[in-house]
């Protein structure tokens, strides 16, 4: 009798420990990405596995490549704390509802920052205490589950060609502004395609114009200069030609006299 009785005593504390050990709480980041892109806003879940209505709990991230952007949950608020100036961020649940469900989700909102290369970091879970819609209470190693998860921010492929693209367009200025040609002793500069060949019409109609200028003023200086046609040269050679021959035909009469 007194063999039955232990054995029954054994097999009623081994149920307890069992039991006990199934109703354990566990509190994860599923539902949290594993890759992002640079410069994207993504949540961070905290999931449970058994509905919750109170809830606390710390988490550092790699602020060089996370930045904190807030919680928009009902019940839910969190806010950067960071004494030793790593990036982390304290949050707290509360649904004081006599007749709440409870939740077993608690998101917070992240940016990845702008990255050159591909990196990795990680999000920590500390100090958390979860309390249940059955009043039950678990914190420290009684909460189970993979508290830390890493997120790989990517390059973002479409920003770093549009950066590209911009780079070459103002090499290309650039070396459009730093090209000259020379014509004829004359230095033309060429900005761009389009103002290069605006500049260069430019030019040519400015040389032409100095061109026509320097020969409209040559003409006009030629036809100041007396021509050897002229009627007033001819009129004063045969005035000259007339007094000469006066001249001769008065010494020949005075010899003839």
């Amino acid at each position: 009798m007194k063999k039955i009785l232990k054995i029954t005593l054994l097999v009623i504390v081994y149920l307890l420990v069992f039991s006990a050990g199934v109703q354990a709480y566990t509190a994860n980041f599923s539902g949290t990405p594993t890759t992002v892109k640079s410069g994207e806003t993504f949540t961070v879940k905290v999931t449970v596995d058994e509905a919750t209505t109170l809830a606390n709990s710390h988490i550092t991230y790699d602020k060089s490549l996370f930045e904190f952007v807030g919680a928009t949950q009902t019940n839910l608020s969190a806010s950067v704390y960071a004494p030793k100036g790593e990036g982390e961020v304290a949050w707290m649940y509360t649904d004081m509802n006599a007749n709440s469900k409870g939740v077993k989700t608690f998101e917070l909102k992240f940016k990845a920052k702008n990255v050159t290369k591909d990196q990795t970091g990680v999000f920590k879970m500390s100090d958390a205490t979860f309390i249940t819609v059955g009043e039950k209470t678990y914190e420290g190693t009684n909460v189970k589950g993979d508290k830390n998860i890493a997120v790989t921010v990517k390059v973002n492929s479409s920003s770093n060609s549009l950066s590209s693209r911009d780079e070459a367009s103002r090499n290309n200025t650039t070396i459009s502004v730093s090209t000259t040609n020379k014509t004829s002793g004359s230095t033309t500069n060429k900005t761009s395609t389009t103002t290069y060949n605006s500049s260069l019409s430019s030019t040519n109609k400015t040389s032409a114009s100095s061109s026509n200028t320097s020969k409209d003023k040559t003409t006009t200086e030629k036809s100041n200069l007396p021509k050897t046609g002229d009627r007033t040269y001819i009129a004063l050679i045969a005035g000259v030609v007339f007094i000469v021959l006066a001249v001769i035909y008065k010494r020949k009469e005075k010899n003839l006299f």
